[in-house]
């Protein structure tokens, strides 16, 4: 009899041990969404967003970056605005570079690293999991080629790394969002998506 509940006692608690692998494994949502602890210093420069855009990305990937712009702009009940600039004295929020052979890209379509300014103008790598000043992102068009992206794939890796730089972390495979990682053919944000950036912004 103790041997039956022994087993029973063990089939509920696998069950539940289940459920919470289930349900971590899910679409993240809220606070989950993002990067613990992440994200601008001053949350309102979403608002007029101030971004430079190398002159190799904009020759390379200027239709795809007008594309996730727009795109983000036109998301109900978050004001999200964008202001073009011309230099990195400038101090942006985003800046945009096509990079072949930085380190940090690996054969990754794509990247963004946020840092943080200095006293002598340089925008320096800090830690996702950290208030940052700006946002870098690379895109690596020799990359893509090299693994055969179309311009759907190209649009949504830029799409993908703008989410970063407003503080989405991943999400899990196979969930409806720009931010599963890899190369995909979603192009603009989901629900899923619009949500979570609507809780933050």
């Amino acid at each position: 009899m103790n041997k039956r509940k022994n087993i029973t006692a063990l089939m509920i608690a696998l069950s539940i041990s289940l459920c919470s692998v289930v349900s971590a494994s899910g679409p993240l949502t809220g606070a989950k969404a993002f990067y613990s602890g992440g994200g601008f210093k001053n949350l309102s420069v979403t608002q007029n967003l101030r971004y430079m855009v190398a002159p190799s990305a904009k020759s390379l990937f200027s239709e795809e970056i007008d594309w996730a712009i727009s795109e983000y702009s036109s998301i109900d009940d978050v004001n999200f605005g964008f202001e073009k600039v011309s230099w990195i004295s400038d101090r942006p929020d985003l800046m945009i570079f096509n990079s072949d052979d930085n380190p940090h890209l690996g054969d990754l379509p794509g990247i963004m690293l946020p840092c943080n300014y200095n006293s002598n103008g340089a925008c320096k790598d800090t830690s996702y999991n950290s208030r940052w000043d700006a946002s870098v992102v690379l895109l690596s068009y020799d990359n893509m080629k090299d693994q055969d992206f179309s311009p759907t794939n190209r649009k949504k890796t830029v799409i993908h790394e703008f989410g970063h730089v407003y503080a989405l972390e991943h999400q899990p495979a196979n969930t409806d969002s720009i931010m599963v990682g890899g190369k995909g053919t979603l192009t603009s944000p989901t629900d899923l998506d619009v949500s979570n950036l609507q809780w933050k912004y």
